[in-house]
C-alpha cells in the first residue's frame, strides 16, 4: 500500500465525491479553513497499487513545536469495500510519522447499535424514494406548512449577491446572540465556500426566502457527489407564520433530487441539549442514524496526558 500527497484540490474532491465521504474531508472546506482562519492541513490518500482505500484531511492543530495534534473532522473516508480494521495500523504509522502527539478521528460512518446509546446521531433522508414518496414520508404538519408557504406566494432563490450573504450571516448572528450562542463561522469564511465550489467536487449553495426585499429565511448546504449535506440555517421569527423552514427544506430535497443526489443527511440530532430542532427534523421523514463517536489516538507521552483532559468533550 502507498500513501498519496500531492492530489490537486480538483482531484481531492473528486476522489471524495467518489467515494462518498463528508464535506468537512473536502478540499474546499479545508482551503477555506486556511484562507480565513490559519489552519493547515494534510491531505493522504491511500492506495493498494491503483485502487483508492481511504482519504484523510488531517487539520494541525495544537502547539505544533511541542504538541502537534492532528484533527480528522468527519473522517477519515473509506472506500465502500474497505474496513477499517485493515488499514488501522498504516493510518496511525502515516500519523506518527508526521510528529503528531495526538490524533482525534470522528469518522462519518454508521453503525448498528441499541437505542440507549451514547453515540452521535443524525438523520438520514434516502432521496433514491422520489419526491411523490418523499412527500408523503413527511409529518402532516410539516406538509401543511409547505403548502402554507407556497399559497402565501414566497420563493426561493439561490445566493449569488454578495448583499444577500452578509444578511443571511447578520441574522445568524442575531439569532445566535438571542439564544445564547455564538453563531461559530465568520461571514468571509461562508462567502469563500461559495465562490469556490465546484459542482464536480464540493458544491456550496445558500438558499434564502425574502420577504420585501429582506433575508426572512436561508438554508446553507454542500452537496459532494452523491450525498447532500445541510450545514446550518436561520429564520427569522418575524417571519414564523409564513412556515419558511419547512419550505426551504423541501426546496433543498427538490433541488437534491434534481442533482441525483441519494442521500439528504440532516447534520446531527441532540435530543437532550437541542430537542426542538431534533423534533423539527424527525418531522422530515428520514432514518435515525448512529454514527462513531469521535477517537483519540495517542503516539508520546504528551498526547496521553493530553488525551485524558480533552476526551470527555469529544466523545
Amino acid at each position: 500500500m502507498r500513501w498519496v500527497s500531492n492530489h490537486t484540490p480538483h482531484e481531492w474532491d473528486a476522489l471524495l465525491a467518489s467515494i462518498g465521504g463528508h464535506p468537512l474531508q473536502s478540499a474546499l472546506w479545508g482551503n477555506a479553513k486556511h484562507e480565513i482562519y490559519g489552519i493547515t492541513d494534510q491531505r493522504l490518500a491511500l492506495y493498494n497499487e491503483d485502487k483508492l482505500l481511504a482519504l484523510m484531511r488531517v487539520e494541525n492543530r495544537g502547539l505544533r513545536s511541542f504538541l502537534k495534534v492532528g484533527w480528522i473532522p468527519q473522517g477519515p473516508a473509506l472506500s465502500l469495500d474497505v474496513d477499517w480494521k485493515n488499514i488501522e495500523s498504516d493510518f496511525l504509522n502515516q500519523l506518527k510519522k508526521s510528529n503528531n502527539s495526538l490524533c482525534i478521528s470522528s469518522p462519518w460512518e454508521s453503525i448498528h447499535i441499541n437505542e440507549a446509546s451514547e453515540l452521535r446521531k443524525t438523520i438520514w433522508i434516502d432521496l433514491q424514494q422520489g419526491k411523490e414518496k418523499l412527500w408523503a414520508a413527511l409529518d402532516k404538519q410539516w406538509r401543511y406548512g409547505v403548502r402554507s408557504a407556497q399559497r402565501s406566494g414566497v420563493q426561493t432563490i439561490i445566493a449569488t449577491e454578495n448583499q444577500d450573504i452578509s444578511q443571511f450571516y447578520y441574522l445568524c448572528m442575531s439569532i445566535g446572540s438571542s439564544k445564547k450562542f455564538q453563531f461559530q463561522y465568520k461571514q468571509s469564511f461562508l462567502h469563500y465556500l461559495l465562490e469556490h465550489s465546484d459542482k464536480n467536487g464540493a458544491e456550496a449553495k445558500l438558499f434564502l426566502v425574502k420577504i420585501d426585499n429582506i433575508i426572512a429565511a436561508g438554508v446553507f448546504i454542500v452537496r459532494i457527489g452523491k450525498n447532500c449535506h445541510y450545514m446550518f440555517g436561520a429564520m427569522n421569527r418575524k417571519y414564523s407564520k409564513y412556515r419558511l423552514s419547512e419550505y426551504l427544506q423541501w426546496a433543498v430535497i427538490e433541488w437534491a433530487c434534481e442533482k441525483n443526489c441519494a442521500r439528504y443527511d440532516l447534520e446531527g440530532i441532540d435530543e437532550i441539549k437541542n430537542p426542538g430542532v431534533a423534533a423539527f427534523k424527525k418531522k422530515m421523514g428520514g432514518d435515525i442514524i448512529f454514527l462513531r463517536n469521535a477517537e483519540i489516538f495517542t503516539f508520546n507521552l504528551r498526547g496521553k496526558i493530553l488525551s485524558k483532559l480533552i476526551s470527555r468533550k469529544i466523545v
